[in-house]
């Protein structure tokens, strides 16, 4: 580890968590996403740590896939900030992010799908401007919406630092 870097956490990439898609299609390609990463991790288990993904637009397919991989092992899962608009206070989502939290798995929040996204492409703008916006976003609807509260155990964590939350923390 010359690099200092002791574990790289293997997950799927954001475009594949296929929201866009009907249930139990989307629900098959997470599973087989996470397939590929339960074997790979073990080839390097000094090196890998494993986040699998789930099919959001469908909690109860999201839940079975939950504990399906909680059960091989894997220690996180990453989701997208939104899911076809639904925040992480929906009802829907609140529902996977409780399963989570009950079954000790760690929630990792990648941004998705940004307001405006496809308004404002020009000069890179979605990714230095509106992804780190739609995390902010996502974790101030997780506070404002009590979910934090209700799930006192959820371990979440926010890719790119968190967006720029920090900086409007002090405006939040």
């Amino acid at each position: 580890a010359q690099d200092r870097i002791g574990r790289q956490l293997c997950s799927p990439v954001p475009v594949l968590f296929c929201y866009w898609g009907p249930p139990a299609p989307a629900a098959a390609v997470a599973q087989r996403q996470n397939d590929f990463i339960a074997e790979t991790v073990p080839a390097h288990p000094d090196r890998f740590l494993a986040a699998g993904t789930v099919a959001m637009q469908s909690p109860k397919l999201a839940i079975r896939e939950l504990e399906r991989i909680t059960g091989m092992g894997f220690p996180a899962v990453e989701i997208g900030t939104n899911v076809a608009g639904r925040y992480p206070d929906d009802p829907g989502v609140v529902e996977v992010l409780e399963a989570a939290s009950e079954l000790g798995i760690a929630v990792l929040m990648h941004p998705w799908d940004a307001i405006a996204e496809n308004e404002h492409r020009a000069y890179y703008l979605p990714h230095m401007v509106l992804l780190p916006a739609e995390t902010a976003l996502a974790a101030a609807r997780l506070i404002f919406g009590g979910v934090l509260d209700r799930l006192p155990r959820l371990r979440i964590a926010f890719r790119h630092g968190g967006g720029n939350f920090i900086p409007l923390l002090n405006r939040i």
